[in-house]
């Protein structure tokens, strides 16, 4: 050891006993309360020391890497990876030199503009062909019919993806037409139906994200106890929310509202879109005032 090091475990040393001294002498004073309690020899002057002694804050993985910008990581887990820019993929391969990663994530559901269209897209500017790609094979959620709508809306948009086979039989998609000005009314007009149909169970209405203060306290006027705004509310039978706080959550039966402007708002992404109609386990119902996306026109 170099003296630095020698010195820096003596004062170390020291100061262990003196504090071990401090605790024997606040024992030697406490002894007869102690006593008294039935207490006295169960606290030793080493416990005692080690319960008062400042511990260094140990950094987690995160703020070390933060606070050290050539930190690198062995292995990196990605969730959500659908949604990372290149920019956020090159930040990410820089602090994984051995380019050892598990990405988890569906293309399809990606709602930011400049999102791969492809895992190859994403990936390959990194790694070349150096990945492999293992897909869900299964859809246990979403009714068949409503899974191959989203789907063709997928591809109408040109994303590259499979279609899991879905175990849920169930009724296509139904489009209501309206106006902009009777929107609010067509919404709660299926609102109540679905509420009919689903008995107890749970109704989520689906909008724009400039909309859900709109139409959630129009809803909750109209169905007083019922209705509940945003994730937080997920506590009532009916919730309204947007497409992005929808994710990776599901519901007996979906209203979804104006689904061309879920693409728009997100630049032309269907991400968002897609998450829309894959949230139901039995039924999918639209009201929409402008034209349909391309996949989804056809119903």
């Amino acid at each position: 050891l170099d003296a630095a090091g020698v010195r820096v475990r003596a004062d170390a040393e020291r100061e262990q006993r003196k504090a071990t001294d401090n605790a024997e002498r606040a024992l030697q004073n406490m002894h007869q309360s102690l006593e008294d309690v039935g207490a006295d020899g169960i606290v030793t002057a080493a416990q005692l020391t080690d319960f008062n002694a400042v511990t260094p804050h140990r950094m987690t993985a995160a703020e070390a890497a933060t606070a050290d910008r050539t930190w690198a990581y062995g292995h990196v887990v990605v969730d959500e990876a659908q949604e990372l820019s290149p920019m956020q993929w090159r930040v990410l391969m820089r602090r994984c030199p051995m380019k050892s990663f598990t990405v988890v994530g569906d293309i399809a559901q990606a709602g930011s503009a400049v999102a791969a269209h492809s895992w190859a897209d994403a990936l390959e500017p990194f790694v070349g062909e150096r990945f492999s790609l293992d897909e869900l094979t299964v859809n246990y959620r979403t009714p068949a019919a409503i899974a191959e709508a989203a789907v063709d809306v997928a591809r109408a948009a040109g994303l590259a993806l499979s279609a899991p086979r879905a175990v849920r039989d169930g009724e296509p998609p139904i489009v209501t037409r309206s106006d902009d000005a009777g929107l609010a009314g067509a919404v709660l007009e299926q609102v109540r139906t679905e509420l009919e149909v689903v008995g107890g169970g749970l109704v989520a209405v689906i909008v724009p994200e400039d909309r859900v203060r709109e139409i959630g306290p129009a809803l909750a006027q109209a169905l007083p106890g019922l209705v509940g705004a945003g994730v937080r509310r997920l506590d009532r039978q009916v919730v309204v929310l947007s497409a992005w706080d929808a994710k990776g959550l599901e519901f007996d039966s979906v209203v979804l509202v104006e689904p061309q402007a879920l693409v728009e708002e997100t630049g032309g992404a269907v991400g968002n879109l897609y998450v829309a109609m894959t949230r139901p386990t039995q039924r999918l119902r639209v009201v929409a005032a402008r034209e349909l996306p391309a996949g989804l026109d056809r119903f």
